[in-house]
């Protein structure tokens, strides 16, 4: 992720120009948001999986087993897919600037198009992935907490489990809001 995300849109806010090759114009958006949604559903399926590995521990291992390519599969199509926009929607424009000659990689949506797509991102590589991951890891908490019989240490460490998980939960929220929000 960080390879596509980061020199690029980092020289694009520093000079406010595109500095790189112009058929690169469609192509890194694609990139970028592939690999964002990748990642992003990647951390979904592991927390669907240590869900399912935690609630249903037999049934668990039997349905990774079957399931493993197909899960990596269908998360690699659904990113390049809601990418895919990026390929046709994205172009360089040349202007002018002090006499100069410079090129800017925008997106050419309609106003509506642009609002649309911008929500469909939003939706499907924060929104729906946070609340899946609230959901499974509270289930998780809650049937932890239910099933435990042993008094003592047991119960510490379980409760050291969860409120790691709520923090790595938070940090990830905290960090991907600012994504859309800045």
């Amino acid at each position: 992720m960080a390879t596509f995300c980061i020199p690029f849109t980092y020289t694009n806010y520093m000079l406010g120009r595109w500095i790189f090759p112009t058929f690169l114009c469609p192509i890194i958006p694609f990139f970028q948001i592939t690999s964002v949604s990748v990642s992003v559903w990647t951390l979904t399926i592991i927390g669907i999986d240590r869900f399912f590995a935690i609630i249903h521990p037999f049934r668990s291992f039997l349905w990774l087993e079957r399931h493993k390519i197909s899960a990596i599969v269908a998360i690699w199509s659904f990113g390049s897919l809601i990418a895919s926009p990026q390929l046709f929607y994205n172009d360089s424009i040349m202007f002018q600037y002090r006499g100069e000659r410079f090129v800017d990689c925008r997106e050419k949506f309609t106003a509506e198009g642009g609002k649309i797509y911008t929500i469909f991102i939003f939706l499907f590589t924060f929104f729906i992935p946070i609340l899946a991951l609230m959901f499974v890891y509270i289930k998780i908490c809650l049937h932890l907490m239910r099933n435990s019989s042993t008094p003592g240490n047991p119960n510490e460490n379980r409760d050291k489990v969860c409120l790691s998980r709520k923090i790595k939960l938070g940090t990830e929220r905290t960090h991907w809001s600012q994504f859309f929000f800045f």
